[in-house]
């Protein structure tokens, strides 16, 4: 008898896999370990074959993770940034029956064999600030904390977004 097969299951193996390729890590307490968890927690609760996670990718490397990803068998692969999907576009149709999703943002040209998110983290992060700048007023405070954890390019753009939503409420929040 033929396998049953999952509609994920685009490679027709019989068996659903996804890869995350990130390049943060995996255990960030924030945006690229939500995104492994998540995949982790849908693949157990549909019973699909535990998911391949290759984090810290260097983007000088992401080509090599990419295809090593790709060639493992994965139905679907979640990339964490664009700077992981950057100068990969062609991975995307010469992988046609990889599902491809990339959380690259407003900022990432629509590419064809890609799905990607188009969240404007410059708005996101303006708004927070804006926000943390009213509770400071209200509170009395003039100061508040922005974690990061790698230095990404991301992480920066983040933090002047922010910056400049306090800067919204009083120029002299930092």
């Amino acid at each position: 008898a033929a396998p049953e097969l999952h509609p994920a299951d685009f490679n027709g193996d019989g068996v659903v896999k996804i890869g995350v390729a990130t390049d943060g890590p995996r255990d960030d307490g924030a945006y690229y370990q939500a995104m492994v968890e998540k995949v982790e927690e849908i693949s157990a609760a549909n019973g699909f074959e535990e998911p391949i996670i290759v984090d810290q990718i260097d983007p000088a490397n992401s080509r090599a993770e990419l295809e090593n990803s790709a060639v493992q068998g994965v139905d679907i692969i979640a990339i964490g940034s664009e700077a992981v999907a950057r100068d990969n576009e062609d991975l995307f149709t010469t992988y046609d029956e990889i599902f491809w999703y990339c959380n690259c943002g407003s900022g990432y040209q629509d590419t064809p064999g890609l799905f990607r998110s188009a969240d404007s983290g410059a708005e996101q992060n303006m708004s927070a600030g804006y926000a943390a700048g009213l509770l400071l007023q209200e509170t009395g405070g003039d100061s508040v904390a922005f974690l990061g954890c790698c230095d990404l390019p991301f992480e920066f753009e983040s933090l002047w977004g922010f910056e400049f939503g306090l800067a919204q409420v009083d120029e002299s929040f930092t």
